[in-house]
């Protein structure tokens, strides 16, 4: 059986703070998990020392806190409400 590419390995093209660019990297940590528990340890053909590919979970997952604190800041300013003041006439 040919070993499975990572589908979700493309989070990494979306524009930071992109909505988009955390949900495929989540799902890129998920697919790796995954890897681990199933103990399919080739990557795109590749042998991976079970290691390596922790190493690189723990990397994900740091980088997984920064893209969403990334992101809540910039949804934050997107959200801001403006208001004036009206009268009536």
């Amino acid at each position: 059986m040919p070993a499975p590419a990572w589908t979700y390995s493309d989070w990494i093209i979306y524009a930071s703070g992109d909505a988009t660019r955390l949900s495929r990297l989540r799902l890129h940590i998920q697919e790796v998990s995954n890897a681990i528990k199933s103990g399919s340890y080739s990557v795109e053909g590749r042998s991976r020392d079970l290691a390596e590919i922790q190493a690189y979970l723990t990397a994900l997952l740091a980088r997984e806190k920064e893209e969403a604190t990334a992101s809540s800041a910039s949804s934050a300013t997107e959200s801001r409400a403006f208001f004036t003041r009206g009268r009536a006439l």
